[in-house]
């Protein structure tokens, strides 16, 4: 059975997702919308696509796929705070940066220590019973 913890952490995943969508509303960040062409959507499509499927796999207990969500996330957190626009915009999109980095951060530590830690290294049923 599932952990509790498992759940709340994929939960958080897709509540800091949609957060990040919002947070490109032109009112937030003007600028977000400035450089989109057909190419570009359907890129940001896919991406979503496989991030929502990835959360999915790892709310299946797919070990695989939770480690590959924390490298994901972790790429993303270095790319966003290495770049110093993102001090240049205003203060709700900020606020939107550091909470949805913080809701990945916390749902990360949830899945890889404790009870999720533990579930994912729940033994392989094998076939040749």
């Amino acid at each position: 059975m599932r952990p509790v913890a498992v759940t709340r952490a994929c939960a958080l995943l897709l509540v800091s997702l949609a957060l990040g969508l919002a947070s490109t509303v032109p009112a937030i960040r003007p600028d977000a919308w400035d450089r989109l062409s057909s190419g570009v959507v359907i890129g940001i499509a896919f991406v979503l696509s496989l991030y929502v499927w990835l959360v999915f796999m790892v709310y299946s207990g797919r070990n695989w796929a939770r480690w590959v969500v924390v490298i994901f996330l972790a790429f993303g957190w270095v790319s966003d705070f290495a770049d110093p626009k993102w001090l240049t915009q205003s203060m709700i999109a900020q606020l939107a940066d550091l909470v949805t980095t913080a809701l990945e951060v916390y749902a990360c530590f949830v899945l890889l220590r404790g009870q999720g830690a533990a579930w994912f290294k729940k033994p392989c049923v094998s076939a040749q019973a």
